[in-house]
């Protein structure tokens, strides 16, 4: 009954070490489901412009490793042209990401709307030939049969998100801050200034370059 009781053991501990790769698994099938979404095939398409309609949400931004956004809600409008030897793709994405001032560190909404164009060229790539490099358009070979859209709709809500993240000012032009963070804030900086080796402190300088933007 000992041994057994030691092989039942063994073999717990032995599962345990591969429940976080499981769960590793899991999630790694759950976010390829999200973006299965964003996979169009176009072989099927008809020449000529159609319609996609998408929403984006935590969940999509999840799915993207070491993501900046890590929240928001927004409205994906697709209009993709086909053509013989060309896809257009015209994107609307408006909503708002959620993201954390650099300032007070509360949480604020910034609204997103974006319009952008992206060019698809089909290529005759024999097989084990580089694709063409270009930052305009994407090539895609003999081969392919559909495009995925989630990657390019991941960049361009990135790109549109400003480097500095500050609470915009409110309509009466105060800031958006938390105002009990600004007065602790503000009592901070009237001391360093009284202070002579404030000049010289590498700290001044980084909170002055915050309050200042």
């Amino acid at each position: 009954m000992v041994l057994l009781g030691v092989v039942s053991m063994n073999r717990l501990f032995a599962h345990a070490k591969n429940i976080p790769k499981f769960a590793v698994l899991i999630r790694r099938l759950g976010f390829m489901k999200i973006l299965k979404q964003f996979h169009i095939p176009f072989v099927g398409l008809k020449f000529g412009k159609h319609q996609f309609e998408y929403v984006i949400n935590d969940s999509f931004f999840a799915a993207f490793t070491d993501s900046l956004i890590q929240k928001g809600e927004l409205s994906v409008k697709l209009e993709l042209e086909k053509m013989e030897h060309l896809l257009i793709l015209n994107f609307e994405i408006i909503g708002f990401v959620s993201l954390i001032c650099d300032r007070c560190a509360d949480e604020y909404q910034m609204p997103v709307q974006i319009n952008e164009r992206q060019l698809v060229k089909f290529t005759h790539l024999q097989e084990g030939e580089a694709p063409l490099l270009d930052d305009e358009i994407i090539y895609l070979g003999k081969k392919d049969f559909e495009i995925d859209i989630s990657n390019l709709i991941y960049e361009y809500v990135n790109v549109s998100v400003p480097y500095v993240h500050i609470h915009p000012d409110k309509a009466n032009g105060e800031s958006g801050c938390n105002p009990q963070v600004l007065s602790v804030l503000k009592k901070y900086m009237e001391k360093a200034k009284e202070d002579d080796n404030a000049s010289n402190d590498p700290r001044w300088n980084v909170l002055k370059n915050i309050n200042n933007n």
